[in-house]
């Protein structure tokens, strides 16, 4: 009954890959903190999954300094109803923990919208050209029921973004990490390197934030700079 439950869930909140439903019940999707126990989408009786995940940043466009305590990596679709959805209450936690949160986007469209891997390659002109990408993100995901040629087209004016022909060698490398992270739907967040699927309420977010916080403030207390926290926690990452 729980584990049903907690499937609904899942699917609830989250796009997800085309898979078989026996494929979709082998893979076990985590909502973790670094010192709470977890609930796994599989039997309720197989290990829980505490792991910290090793989740680079990269080049990715990302919002708030690296001095951040707290990194938040979303794989995430532009025509995704719940990447946009989720996208609101990243907002809110920005606006919330200021500068303890940096938010960094990797795109990972999927095949099931076609309209989504177009936008994630004007959202990547946009970063190559050093234009607003955040602005550009926000007016996908304003856009969302209409991301045809021209409101593309209209997106990149506004922001003075030239579309290019290019395919961006970037969602190749995005889509090759979220492979290997597991990440079968969107949204997919690692939060300090800790999974969580669907678009969760602020108040879920904000039970692992708080608790990274506390985690990461001790060592930076004993002496670790700022700047280094999210290397430090990816360094033991797996």
């Amino acid at each position: 009954m729980m584990r049903t439950a907690l499937l609904l869930a899942f699917f609830l909140t989250a796009c997800h890959h085309d898979e078989t439903h026996s494929e979709r019940d082998r893979k076990r999707e985590t909502v973790v903190t670094r010192d709470t126990p977890v609930v796994t989408k599989a039997a309720v009786a197989e290990p829980q999954d505490t792991t910290v995940y090793k989740v680079p940043v990269g080049s990715s466009p990302s919002i708030g300094g690296k001095s951040a305590l707290v990194t938040i990596v979303e794989f995430g679709d532009f025509q995704c109803n719940f990447c946009q959805r989720a996208d609101k209450t990243l907002a809110t936690l920005r606006s919330q923990y200021g500068d303890d949160l940096r938010v960094v986007w990797k795109n990972e469209p999927m095949a099931m919208h076609p309209r989504a891997k177009p936008a994630a390659e004007l959202a990547m002109d946009a970063a190559d050209q050093k234009k607003d990408f955040w602005g550009v993100h926000d007016d996908l995901f304003a856009s969302q029921s209409d991301l045809g040629d021209a409101t593309l087209a209209r997106i990149a004016s506004s922001h003075g973004v030239k579309m290019t022909a290019a395919h961006h060698t970037s969602l190749d490398d995005d889509h090759a990490l979220a492979s290997s992270l597991g990440v079968v739907a969107t949204p997919v967040f690692f939060v300090n390197g800790h999974k969580v699927v669907g678009a969760q309420s602020a108040e879920a977010f904000k039970k692992i934030i708080d608790s990274e916080l506390a985690f990461v403030r001790a060592w930076v207390a004993n002496g670790v700079k700022r700047e280094e926290v999210y290397d430090k926690i990816m360094a033991s990452a797996h």
